[in-house]
């Protein structure tokens, strides 16, 4: 089952609190519209999981029929015991160190509201509307983090995959590293990812039954930002793992399985669950669509509104006889109390904690005065006491589970952190872990730089990894003007290296009240090693004191190139034309009072190295041209690979800021072959070329339409 996230419905919205709360003021409705507008509204789509799946399984509709036919069966089958179940859990998270590698505290908070909804101990039980109050149900069903993984060692069950395998897709096929789904038939896996194939897709799951048991498929599959309602996770989207482990325990949407919301009435095959057409707005009130007789059901978890807060009586005895039954997919066996023993959730195993920690939101770079929140990331146990310090922080040390802390003055400073239980504790302690720069930038008005009376590195020309040789250094001997440049020894540097070159920070609003229009410029000099080289240099900016970065301009090796040619020798600029001055546009930044910005040069993966050289970094009054302007933007456009097999083939655009683009592909003879709109952001953006069909093998012209300028490009399909 796939939930989606989309537009605010404010419609429904206004009218169900107009009626409900007479006495609402203004600006109490106009908080709520800002709070929905600003997020997204869960909504869901299973057509799409079907038809991938059935794509390459024949059978699967067939099984999709046998399964709805045993469900409505099983949801007529009373299950009276009263026994409350209990399902082991484990959160598998891949990341990268971004956003979307979410704290302990978010996937404790995610279990809680599970919990909670399944217990119908949810705080918005009490807004259900009087027809279903009767029927709302405790499902006396729970959850619990496993603590012991599939080997027999010790876990919190929050698993961490730092992978490239971030993006989900719906085969399943997880390939990231570490050890990836654990037995479907003893754990409830849920995996927490950045982004999935599906477009505005927020969860999604298989019903049991469609799959055999066991299979690598099992699993839910959620965007992080629809993990629990803190960190990542908002307060709108806190009943999406409820509703996907409503899918994973063989409840439908309640309109049905086969059906489009909001397009025909259907059924779920629970009788107390009334026929819908499917809601995607909150209009408790007009809500008797399909039969004028009957209220429908809009507060059900398995709905797509946003007001969704309980679960019938019959779906609790449909989810209770999936279980007992195991309905072809082994829940039978993951409830047995030999399988609650052996993952540790009946009873918990206690394990000496790994203490682990991160910020909140996974930035390290912050400014002065900024409050900067620390989270637990302990591994192998949960944490019950927490000791900070936090040496030149203020407070310098907390007990608290996630401490504020701020910084006054600029600087590098450690983090110690002990994690402590009744079985033991653990301690940590990251050097150089947080950077603070001064919210006051550096630079307050023109700034003109050839480095010829600077030493770098100093207090505000950074840079990354300066105990490299081959990093960027100051070359006192070379320069575009004077003796002295800034310059990397690329030649011999390590394949595929990326080296950092951070600026001083600047007022960009005082210098362009002086010195409007601005422009950013610097000179260059490099030649390639080879016509295989494949080399890129970069600048981005920050006006977050280097918390997060846009790219400004973005060349690779044929077009850094100053000098014709190649040359198999260590590149040394011989004279002033092996030079070229470079403009970054910054057009969208003049008004902000602190931006920071860095040159980042990536060397050759093969080893096709050659030096570079950078000069006269200055921000000043423009006095480029139109034409020279023009150019800059045609430089910032890359295909790559170019010649390709037209897998994969991205179109690499540098934009400085928000604009369409329209994309028309069309053979040597004009046959348009393709064609899109796309919507650029300030910054690089990679656009996929042959998204649905590669053509056939020959030469293709790429069109261009970006506001006025017409730009084309030539790629070679192999």
């Amino acid at each position: 089952m796939l939930y989606y996230p989309s537009g605010a419905y404010l419609e429904g919205f206004f009218y169900f609190y107009t009626m409900k709360k007479t006495a609402i003021s203004f600006f109490s409705i106009l908080l709520l519209t800002n709070m929905l507008v600003s997020q997204n509204v869960q909504k869901c789509g299973l057509s799409e999981l079907i038809k991938r799946k059935a794509e390459t399984d024949k059978f699967f509709f067939q099984k999709v029929e046998e399964t709805k036919n045993r469900n409505a069966q099983l949801a007529t089958q009373r299950n009276t015991t009263g026994t409350l179940y209990t399902i082991p859990v484990v959160f598998h998270i891949l990341h990268q160190g971004g956003a979307e590698n979410i704290s302990n505290a978010q996937v404790f908070d995610a279990m809680k509201h599970m919990n909670n909804d399944f217990r119908k101990n949810n705080a918005d039980t009490i807004d259900i509307v009087p027809e279903f109050i009767p029927i709302a149900a405790d499902c006396e069903i729970e959850f619990k983090l496993a603590t012991i993984d599939p080997d027999g060692n010790c876990t919190n069950g929050i698993i961490r995959h730092n992978t490239p395998s971030t993006n989900f897709d719906a085969s399943y096929q997880y390939s990231g590293v570490g050890p990836g789904l654990w037995d479907p038939q003893k754990y409830m896996n849920i995996y927490v990812c950045k982004a999935l194939d599906f477009p505005g897709a927020a969860a999604y799951t298989y019903i049991p039954g469609w799959l055999g048991a066991g299979s690598p498929e099992d699993a839910i599959v959620t965007l992080n930002s629809y993990v629990g309602g803190i960190g990542t996770g908002s307060q709108i989207g806190i009943h999406v793992l409820s509703h996907e482990v409503g899918h994973w325990l063989g409840l439908s949407h309640v309109w049905g399985d086969t059906n489009e919301p909001g397009v025909a009435c259907g059924d779920d095959g629970v009788s107390d669950t009334p026929i819908t057409k499917g809601w995607q707005t909150c209009n408790l009130f007009a809500n008797k669509i399909c039969d004028p007789n009957i209220v429908e059901n809009v507060q059900n978890f398995m709905e797509y509104s946003y007001c969704d807060n309980m679960f019938t009586e019959g779906q609790k005895q449909l989810m209770k006889n999936v279980i007992v039954t195991g309905a072809n997919a082994g829940r039978d066996i993951l409830v047995s109390n030999p399988n609650l023993i052996a993952t540790g959730v009946n009873p918990s195993q206690i394990c000496s904690p790994i203490a682990d920690f991160k910020t909140a939101n996974n930035y390290q770079n912050f400014c002065t005065n900024q409050s900067i929140q620390f989270a637990d990331n302990t591994a192998n146990a949960v944490v019950t006491n927490w000791s900070w310090s936090f040496p030149g922080g203020t407070p310098s040390t907390s007990i608290d589970s996630m401490p504020l802390i701020n910084y006054a003055s600029p600087g590098v400073y450690a983090v110690s952190y002990t994690a402590t239980n009744t079985a033991g504790s653990s301690s940590i302690t990251k050097t150089n872990y947080i950077e603070v720069l001064s919210n006051v930038a550096d630079q307050q008005t023109i700034s003109s730089e050839s480095f010829e009376s600077i030493t770098v590195p100093n207090a505000t020309w950074r840079i990354a990894n300066s105990n490299d040789a081959n990093t960027w250094i100051q070359n006192t001997s070379i320069g575009s003007t004077g003796i002295n440049s800034m310059m990397i020894n690329n030649y011999t540097n390590t394949n595929a290296d990326v080296e950092t070159l951070y600026t001083p920070s600047f007022n960009l609003a005082a210098i362009n009240a002086i010195a409007s229009p601005l422009a950013f410029t610097f000179k260059l000099s490099y030649q390639q090693k080879n016509s295989s080289a494949n080399e890129r240099l970069q600048v981005y900016s920050s006006t977050n004191c280097g918390q997060t970065w846009s790219v400004r301009y973005s060349k690779t090796a044929a077009t850094i190139a100053t000098v014709s040619g190649y040359n198999t020798n260590p590149f040394t600029p011989a004279a002033s034309n092996d030079w070229r001055q470079e403009t970054v546009n910054i057009s969208s930044l003049v008004g902000q009072q602190n931006v920071l910005f860095k040159f980042v040069f990536t060397s050759d993966v093969s080893g096709n190295k050659n030096n570079i050289y950078i000069d006269d970094i200055n921000i000043a009054q423009n006095t480029v041209g139109i034409e020279e302007l023009n150019n800059q933007i045609l430089n910032s456009i890359n295909i790559i690979p170019n010649p390709s097999n037209g897998q994969n083939t991205l179109l690499s655009i540098v934009s400085a800021e928000a604009s369409q683009l329209k994309i028309s592909i069309v053979d040597v003879l004009g046959k348009q072959i393709n064609t899109s709109l796309q919507t650029l952001q300030v910054g690089e953006n990679s656009i996929r070329l042959f998204e649905n069909s590669i053509p056939s093998s020959g030469i293709y012209f790429v069109k261009m339409n970006i506001g006025s300028q017409q730009i084309t490009r030539k790629i070679i399909i192999e």
